[in-house]
């Protein structure tokens, strides 16, 4: 027991360091959890962004899953991929999000008229 409560302190700081190891951005980069780790002071709108975009990336692919019969998700996220991969590559890897985000938002009349060629072309492969 004594040595129990010796050795406790030592092991503790062992583990506690073993732990942030498996967090820290470096390591989490290397596994291709994330692209890049964040710098405080620009977290705040790069997530904003990049919560934005998926939410309106979502928004389609699932508009496109109730629209088009069989439509998987991993096919309407490829469907948006195309549809934004002009706007996208057209800009900066930190302003992807950005500018993808509210070209979704302000192009909705490029995007339902995709939608439609995409549920004419499923009908078309039906019949």
């Amino acid at each position: 027991k004594q040595r129990e409560k010796l050795l406790l302190p030592l092991y503790q700081q062992v583990a506690q360091e073993y732990c942030d190891l498996h967090d820290r951005c470096p390591r989490m980069k290397s596994l291709g959890a994330i692209r890049e780790g964040l710098v405080w002071e620009d977290s705040r709108a790069y997530l904003h962004w990049r919560i934005r975009r998926r939410v309106q990336e979502n928004s389609v692919i699932r508009k496109l899953m109730r629209t088009v019969p069989g439509t998987t998700y991993k096919q309407g996220a490829s469907i948006v991929a195309d549809m934004v991969s002009a706007v996208a590559s057209g800009v900066s890897k930190e302003a992807q999000d950005e500018a993808v985000a509210t070209w979704l938002e302000e192009n909705t009349s490029l995007v339902e008229a995709r939608i439609e060629t995409e549920r004419h072309r499923a009908t078309e492969e039906e019949i």
